[in-house]
């Protein structure tokens, strides 16, 4: 299918352009300090003629003027008998609308041979704007980029996006400015874009090379997808509202003769206290009244049909967002701790998690484990007869990293998080039992002891790692853990027709990097794939289009052409690149799609993941080295490779080919 084809079956036939430089008129907020100072200085001569174009002028002090959108109306639409007063006013805002001007009609240009209709829109919203199916929108809608600038260009976007919260356009976020990349996930998060139906790019990329097109086939290949997400978080979110308004409407009924029943029947007896007992209860009530919402069930009865078997790469990367989904569900929040569980002194509770003070300092006595988790049923805590004794089953803990994000053992908590928001890892060890009574776990968590009251564990999961414990028998189903991410940065490299290891300048993969996702396959082992973004895949496939067919050895110029005539490797890039293990090899990367005629697919490259010292491969090379996990991929253009650094464990992934190594 052709892109003018694709674009028109996922309905994407017109384009809302929102960009200051359509504004037939120039606002205040336009003219910097320098012009008003000169515009001042030099206006004594053309004082009649200003005053026959604003007739306030001599009323109206400078300091009210140069926040007058009317007064520099005027003296735009008066500037010819102005002459050089209104040019010089003027000369930055023309300069600057000149040049967005040519690129505003060059993206319409391009657009329309997409079969594109694109729309005009300034500061002002057009009504042909609020159905248009794609929006591309200007970071700043100011000449002078401040940041009321942004905040106005995000005022705009979400009032075109208000009504279509359940089926939004997708949104491309656009600027001249070297603030983009900082102000990107800013600007998404307060306009509440759908992650899957954002993207940015400079205005200088978006119409080189492939990116435009490129872009709108990702938009357009994961449009209905990424709108069955936007639908559920939409109903979502309505029926928290919904769900919250039935929720208090039942329990503002009740009376304190209502609460003091519920403490003489139940938590007098049970010597929970009433404001813990409410918490719990609550929670409980407002979630039955969530998932008694219709449309946000259906909703996710659609999520059924995502196809995530091509889901696109990321278009910003590093984030921790999904570490972050995964903490919230493993941990109730530290607030929580203020309120007490029960009556008795200390007041703890199941799941209850206590962290040595001095970690991560070496621990100088064998018998302070780095962490302990109260094991004890939650009825027999809240009771003072309940038991004489609590379990606590010891850990050790250690900082979160790629390698020891582990699915296989039960006995593990995957994702803590210290205060200062440093990730760590929980390993329990059932052969570590003890049973302490009230008082001495009062010293262990007293001003001067060596642990503190860390996190609480959620009840499910403490119950999970309570099963795991006694002989693993009559285990509670958990929804399974998510996959957690790590950072890691890449260069990129390839070998010349001298043998000489060239490193290509690519300063937005500097800057983002890549990610490596680690999960688990049906076999519960390690499943990793290397993720890079999508602005990062195509600054990498402009360079490699620029390396000159005769500057590479013998070897690698049938690879380079096939690099350079395909797609195929910015598609295994943008799915990801599976990591499995290759004892510090070379795994061949081809295409998933076999030739017609049987044969293997061209041979792109190799990637390797922690590679022994010396590593020879005589098949060439583009070499993507990535730091942190210590990947290279190894497009097949390269010659012997230059040693690398040691590190602990090799890993490598085979893309639709043989391992080579």
């Amino acid at each position: 299918m052709t892109l003018n084809a694709l674009l028109r079956d996922k309905g994407i036939q017109t384009a809302v352009i929102i960009d200051d430089a359509y504004d037939e008129v120039p606002k205040a907020s336009d003219i910097d300090a320098d012009a008003w100072s000169t515009f001042f200085a030099d206006a004594g001569a053309y004082e009649d003629v200003l005053v026959e174009l604003f007739p306030d002028y001599e009323n109206i002090d400078g300091s009210e003027l140069i926040h007058s959108d009317a007064f520099v109306t005027a003296v735009w639409k008066g500037k010819e008998g102005l002459a050089a007063l209104a040019s010089e006013f003027f000369t930055d805002y023309e300069n600057n609308k000149k040049a967005d001007t040519k690129f505003l009609a060059d993206l319409e240009v391009a657009l329309g041979t997409f079969g594109i209709t694109p729309i005009r829109m300034g500061r002002t919203v057009v009504e042909a704007a609020k159905t248009a199916d794609l929006i591309f929108a200007d970071l700043f809608l100011g000449n002078l980029q401040e940041p009321d600038d942004i905040a106005q260009s995000i005022t705009l976007v979400k009032e075109l996006m208000v009504a279509r919260q359940a089926s939004p356009p997708p949104v491309v976020l656009m600027s001249r400015s070297h603030l983009l990349n900082d102000k990107r996930a800013d600007f998404r998060d307060q306009a509440k874009l759908l992650g899957a139906l954002f993207r940015f790019y400079r205005k200088d990329d978006l119409l080189k090379a492939d990116n435009l097109p490129r872009t709108l086939e990702r938009l357009a290949t994961h449009l209905v997808d990424a709108v069955k997400i936007a639908t559920f978080l939409s109903n979502y979110e309505g029926s928290l509202k919904e769900a919250a308004a039935r929720f208090f409407k039942t329990v503002r009924r009740l009376d304190l003769s209502d609460y003091g029943e519920i403490s003489q029947l139940l938590l007098n007896f049970e010597g929970q206290p009433l404001g813990s007992y409410l918490v719990d209860v609550f929670d409980s009530a407002l979630q039955f009244e969530i998932e008694a919402d219709g449309p946000t069930i259906e909703a996710a009865r659609a999520l059924e049909e995502v196809d995530l078997s091509l889901y696109p790469a990321p278009h910003i990367a590093g984030t921790s967002d999904l570490q972050h989904l995964v903490h919230q569900t493993v941990w109730q929040h530290r607030a929580r701790l203020g309120v007490a569980t029960n009556k008795l002194e200390p007041s703890i509770a199941f799941g209850d998690v206590f962290l040595r003070r001095d970690y991560p300092a070496p621990s100088q006595e064998t018998d302070l484990r780095d962490a302990f988790i109260v094991m004890t049923p939650a009825c027999d805590l809240v009771r003072e007869e309940g038991t004489k004794r609590i379990l606590l089953l010891a850990g050790d803990v250690s900082p979160l990293t790629h390698t020891s994000w582990d699915y296989g053992n039960s006995l593990t908590t995957p994702l803590g998080r210290l205060e200062d928001g440093s990730a760590i890892r929980l390993e329990w060890d059932a052969k570590d039992l003890r049973s302490e009574n009230r008082a001495a776990i009062g010293k262990l968590l007293a001003a001067n002891g060596p642990y503190f009251l860390f996190q609480r564990m959620r009840e499910n999961y403490a119950l999970d790692l309570q099963q795991s414990l006694l002989t693993r028998l009559g285990r509670v189903g958990l929804p399974a853990k998510m996959p957690a991410t790590f950072p890691v940065t890449v260069t990129v490299s390839y070998f010349d027709d001298t043998k000489t290891l060239q490193t290509l300048n690519l300063p937005t993969l500097a800057q983002d990097g890549a990610v490596c996702y680690l999960g688990r396959d049906e076999d519960n082992a390690e499943n990793a794939r290397l993720v890079m973004t999508e602005a990062a895949i195509d600054e990498l496939m402009a360079a490699v289009a620029a390396i000159p067919d005769d500057k590479v050895i013998p070897k690698g110029k049938d690879p380079l052409k096939a690099l350079k005539t395909t797609d195929t490797l910015p598609r295994l890039l943008q799915r990801g690149l599976p990591l499995g293990k290759l004892a510090g090899g070379y795994g061949e990367i081809r295409s998933h799609e076999k030739p017609a005629d049987g044969t293997k697919p061209p041979l792109l490259g190799f990637i390797t993941r922690n590679p022994k010292a010396k590593q020879n491969n005589q098949n060439g090379g583009v070499l993507i080295t990535v730091e942190h996990d210590s990947i290279f991929i190894a497009a097949n253009v390269s010659a012997p490779i230059a040693e690398t650094a040691v590190f602990e464990e090799a890993v490598a992934a085979q893309v639709g080919g043989e391992a080579a190594g």
